[in-house]
């Protein structure tokens, strides 16, 4: 006995086998897209409304960071703990609000504070989140449309479950979101040493390394190796890395006066460590 259903599958079928399948599987792509894009806002857009109002503005710090950048557009707000948990943490939702969470702020001198936060605005001044969001949903969008072509069009994915093959396909977009989310992460270090702050960057690692019981920097070649592999996968550079990128930047910065960057005289000192 025939059914509605199985009579609105076999048309269903029938229709996939008529029409164009680059043209079906581009439609399926775009319909997938712009529902991760509508998730992401609500994801992102949620995170921020609840860190506003489970925060509360710090004008001490507010007014230092605006009188360093010359702006008055960015607002400090301290994110208090729930249920006595210790975060360690500092971030930006894009907007003109950072936010730092109190254990850190406790842990720090004023000078660090000024330091992470420089490094949470430069995220927020340069749109790092939109950017990697971008990325991400552009990568889903190549994910199912090729997932899709090739199932309607390789006979010998015709059994292969099309959920993992969307994953091999969007493994390489994950490597590469995290790619360039590491590549943000030592632009904002830089930032910050920019305005003189590089040392206080450091100290604050440290802090957060010891606060947080972060592992230490591997000294052996298979620790070095293991870890090698995992942060490719990881959003952020070890600690130590980002030292180390600190420190050399702190070489070409040492001519510039603190605040604004002076990129004629930033010229003449790359040119005298390349020579």
């Amino acid at each position: 006995m025939t059914t509605n259903n199985d009579f609105l599958v076999e048309a269903y079928m029938q229709d996939l086998q008529e029409n164009d399948p680059l043209q079906q599987a581009a439609g399926i792509a775009l319909g997938s897209t712009i529902i991760s894009i509508f998730l992401k806002l609500f994801m992102i857009l949620s995170t921020a409304s609840s860190m506003y109002h489970s925060s509360l503005e710090n004008k001490v710090l507010t007014n230092r960071v605006q009188s360093l950048l010359g702006k008055r557009k960015w607002k400090v707000r301290v994110v208090g703990s729930e249920d006595g948990e210790k975060v360690y943490n500092a971030f930006s939702i894009g907007g003109s609000n950072v936010y730092i969470t109190k254990p850190l702020y406790d842990a720090l001198t004023e000078r660090q504070r000024v330091a992470i936060l420089l490094h949470e605005i430069s995220h927020s001044r340069t749109h790092d989140l939109i950017t990697i969001n971008t990325v991400d949903t552009l990568g889903v969008f190549g994910s199912v449309l090729a997932t899709i072509f090739e199932t309607l069009t390789v006979p010998e994915l015709e059994d292969f479950p099309p959920i993992l093959l969307f994953l091999l396909h969007y493994f390489f977009t994950m490597f590469g979101t995290r790619y360039i989310s590491r590549k943000f992460e030592y632009k904002s270090d830089e930032y910050a040493v920019r305005f003189g702050y590089g040392d206080d960057m450091i100290e604050a690692f440290n802090k957060i390394r010891v606060l947080a019981k972060l592992p230490p920097d591997c000294t052996s070649t298979f620790c070095k190796a293991g870890r090698a592999l995992t942060g490719l996968l990881s959003t952020h550079p070890e600690l130590g890395k980002r030292v180390e990128r600190i420190l050399h930047k702190k070489e070409i910065y040492n001519v510039l006066p603190q605040g604004k960057n002076n990129f004629m005289k930033l010229a003449f000192k790359l040119a005298e460590v390349s020579a």
